[in-house]
């Protein structure tokens, strides 16, 4: 079963088309997006899998939206977003204490630092 939506593109006046196809075993998004047809992550697959209708384009897709993100809901992509947001949450804060450690670094370089070890 496939059901297809137009999502709004910031890019362009054409709307790009997701596809969510799902068998009994298999759940898919595909995105006629420059990404999407690369294969990789977009934000308009990313639209469908997080419910945010304000991704789509005009009217009238009301029921297959819903239907779509129903079976969203029935797969295993939440656990994988999760884990992105957690590494997301880990990269953040990487990022803050690689900042400090430079902040360090920078004051030790500009004050002086002890030699040696």
């Amino acid at each position: 079963m496939k059901i297809l939506l137009l999502l709004a593109s910031s890019s362009r006046e054409e709307p790009y088309e997701v596809t969510v196809s799902q068998t009994e075993e298999f759940l898919a998004i595909h995105c006629s997006c420059p990404a999407g047809e690369w294969g990789k992550y977009c934000k308009h697959k990313t639209a469908v899998v997080k419910d945010d209708e304000s991704a789509l384009f005009g009217d009238g897709q009301a029921e297959s939206w819903a239907k779509a993100c129903e079976w969203v809901a029935d797969s295993k992509l939440s656990l994988l977003f999760d884990e992105i947001a957690e590494a997301e949450k880990k990269v953040a804060a990487a990022t803050t204490h690689a900042k400090k450690v430079k902040d360090k670094v920078a004051k030790a370089m500009n004050e002086g630092i002890e030699r040696g070890n």
